[in-house]
């Protein structure tokens, strides 16, 4: 590049970076007013609550028919609903945004990290509008309020700052403040998942080892290790104090995510979501599904499902097996071990259990993993992850060579 064409990409660069610190700026202004804007509800929130017990409607509110609802109702939760939920999704998404725009822009000062946290996962793991709405518009005042201060107190991050630095093709932002182990740790899947797509053979992939990587807490969801945004272009990872192979795993499928959007091509896309729609699944026998839970599920072990009503204090405990005799009206008995339900005992037919350990198995034979029958993409970057790191076998290795690594 000679001298004048440099020069004007240098300009036009620090152009862009102006703009899209200007963007950054106006955007989190506008989050942070329109949060203002609807604090007010947790005023109506908490007048409902009252309300609901007294029956008295207070001065201010007498022609708000919401407030009738109340009265006629005692419950505010269901007169909030009426009035309260497009609300509540307005003040969802502007939080979302909001603590994004932290966790991206602004130093965080020294032990802020859980408090951060705090604030922003009721908003960021949320996934519809909550049922009881006036409760949850009252105890999210105070995050609210957080994100808001947060927003405006905390200085910007600059390039010197001491929680930005590079872990090979990535800038990694350690916005928890990670030390010592935990941070070597953290690094060491990093640069894993990196050596993974740069030996995987997957035409393009290295395309993927670019950008910023941010360090944060549960704030995604339960289970998540690493997410992918598609807005921003930037992955999140939860803090790992193991350099485990499901750690790189996480990252590796999450930059299989980027691939997908950026990388692939539409018709190499469009062949694997033909080639996801054509799969089904091999079920494995009901009956000796039966047979197998039969054998393996023991008193004082966990129930190895989900029950609908009995997660609080779960996971309910095994006490037995009752009607043995006919397999197909055999049933589990089981008790929970602590929380309000202590105690209490319930029963679940065999066959219930059978069917759904015999659907997470034919997930399994169908696909790679579980979590792959998801969706197309899903199935992709789950693929994308296992070839990576040398573990996807047999059929499925042999379908994405011949539609993604040989096309």
């Amino acid at each position: 590049m000679n001298a004048r064409a440099e020069f004007f990409h240098r300009v036009r660069f620090a152009t862009m970076v102006k703009s899209a610190e200007a963007l950054r700026e106006q955007d989190g202004r506008e989050k942070a007013r329109a949060l203002l804007t609807l604090l007010p509800s947790v005023d109506v929130a908490k007048a409902l609550e009252d309300t609901a017990r007294s029956g008295v409607i207070p001065t201010k509110y007498k022609d708000d028919p919401t407030f009738f609802r109340a009265v006629r109702y005692q419950d505010a939760d269901k007169a909030m609903r009426y009035s309260g939920g497009r609300v509540a999704i307005k003040m969802i998404n502007n939080a979302r945004a909001l603590a994004e725009i932290i966790i991206r822009f602004k130093s965080m000062p020294k032990g802020q990290a859980k408090a951060l946290e705090r604030a922003a996962k009721p908003f960021m793991s949320v996934k519809q509008v909550p049922r009881k709405l006036n409760k949850w518009f009252i105890q999210n005042e105070k995050n609210v309020e957080y994100l808001i201060n947060a927003y405006v107190k905390w200085p910007d991050k600059g390039d010197d700052s001491p929680d930005k630095y590079a872990v090979g093709p990535f800038e990694v932002h350690n916005t928890l403040q990670l030390e010592g182990d935990d941070l070597k740790k953290t690094n060491k899947v990093i640069e894993s998942s990196a050596k993974f797509i740069r030996n995987s053979g997957i035409p393009g992939a290295n395309k993927t080892l670019y950008g910023d990587v941010f360090v944060v807490g549960k704030l995604s969801g339960h289970n998540t290790l690493a997410w992918y945004n598609i807005r921003d272009d930037n992955v999140y990872l939860r803090p790992l104090l193991k350099a485990d192979m499901d750690a790189a795993h996480s990252l590796t499928h999450e930059l299989g995510h980027r691939y997908w959007f950026k990388f692939l091509p539409k018709d190499v896309q469009l062949a694997w979501r033909r080639y996801h729609a054509g799969k089904r699944y091999e079920n494995p026998d009901v009956g000796d599904q039966i047979k197998e839970v039969m054998a393996t599920i023991k008193p004082g072990q966990p129930m190895p499902l989900p029950i609908k009503g009995w997660s609080r204090g779960g996971p309910p405990i095994v006490v037995g097996l009752e009607n043995t005799s006919n397999p197909r009206r055999a049933e589990v008995v089981f008790e929970m071990p602590r929380g309000a339900k202590k105690g209490q005992q319930g029963r679940l037919k065999l066959t219930t259990i059978a069917d759904f350990l015999g659907s997470q198995a034919s997930r399994k034979i169908s696909y790679p993993t579980a979590y792959a029958a998801t969706s197309a993409e899903e199935h992709f970057a789950e693929s994308f992850a296992l070839y990576a790191m040398k573990k996807l076998t047999g059929v499925h290795k042999e379908n994405f060579e011949k539609i993604i690594v040989n096309r």
